[in-house]
């Protein structure tokens, strides 16, 4: 699907929209609007190409993360999901490991579902502004897998224990008001401020703290940026994120796995009205 309205400098591929704007803000939009921006594995690569490129564009100064229609990430396709091939580990581990040392400020703007994978990839962001309907789902339980992209080290972290418990095995909703309180997220936008996503987010203004990041020198923006990541235990999360992403490749080998998945699939089809995944 490609955008006549998009600058020259913008490009979309397998639903996936990869630009810098004037400001030195490089964007990720996912659009897919008709499917609630839900992923398959030709989004990925763009998304991986997208997080490589802000990343050595020395004229990149912030990249931002955001969904179209009002909507971020209902997590993977789940008909895609059931029926390819398991992602190859290092595939996988690669991915997440470029969020975990993006070498900028990465920030997510969150509107309604962030599902799966791509809740998990949020825990990595500097930022994260959400609309008042926003929610973060690791439906890990009701689809017989388990914590990946390093979310059974971050959520803990970010939220605590017993939180982060609620949430990987109990498939827990983290709403926005919560991810508030928890400190998960940075702040909520009110329903009059959200910025429009439609061509492209294009009101920076309405988006906490990001003009001034765009403002402020790269290179001490960066400095900082090294001195957090760095900060972390990066071998221990290496070897983790190999031991979430091997684990997780096994779940799909297993004989109940596609079936589970197909009912979940259905049911998540039936629920859509209810704007929530499904218990099964």
């Amino acid at each position: 699907m490609v955008d006549t309205q998009l600058p020259k400098n913008f490009t979309e591929k397998n639903n996936v929209i990869l630009g810098l704007d004037e400001h030195g803000l490089f964007h990720i939009k996912i659009n897919r609007p008709e499917k609630m921006n839900a992923l398959y594995k030709g989004m990925y690569d763009v998304i991986r190409e997208g997080v490589d490129i802000a990343a050595k564009d020395e004229n990149v100064r912030v990249l931002i993360i955001y969904g179209s229609n009002g909507v971020f990430c209902a997590g993977n396709d789940l008909q895609s999901f059931i029926q390819q091939e398991p992602a190859p580990i290092e595939y996988a581990s690669q991915l997440i490991m470029k969020f975990v040392e993006f070498p900028k400020p990465l920030v997510f703007f969150v509107q309604k579902a962030c599902v799966g994978i791509i809740s998990a990839l949020a825990s990595h962001a500097d930022f994260i502004y959400c609309s008042d309907d926003a929610f973060f789902l690791l439906p890990f339980m009701q689809t017989n897998l388990c914590p990946e992209g390093l979310s059974s080290i971050k959520y803990p972290e970010l939220v605590g224990r017993r939180k982060a418990s609620e949430m990987i095995f109990c498939d827990h909703q983290l709403k926005a008001k919560e991810a508030l309180q928890y400190g998960f997220i940075n702040a909520i936008i009110p329903k009059d401020q959200i910025p429009k996503t439609e061509p492209l987010l294009t009101e920076i203004e309405k988006i906490p703290n990001l003009k001034k990041l765009l403002s402020q020198d790269p290179k001490t923006v960066q400095n900082a940026k090294k001195l957090l990541i760095e900060g972390q235990n990066l071998p221990f999360m290496r070897e983790h994120n190999m031991r979430e992403q091997t684990i997780f490749y096994d779940c799909q080998l297993d004989p109940k796995f596609k079936e589970t998945m197909k009912k979940y699939a259905a049911a998540s089809l039936s629920s859509q009205k209810q704007k929530e995944r499904p218990k099964l």
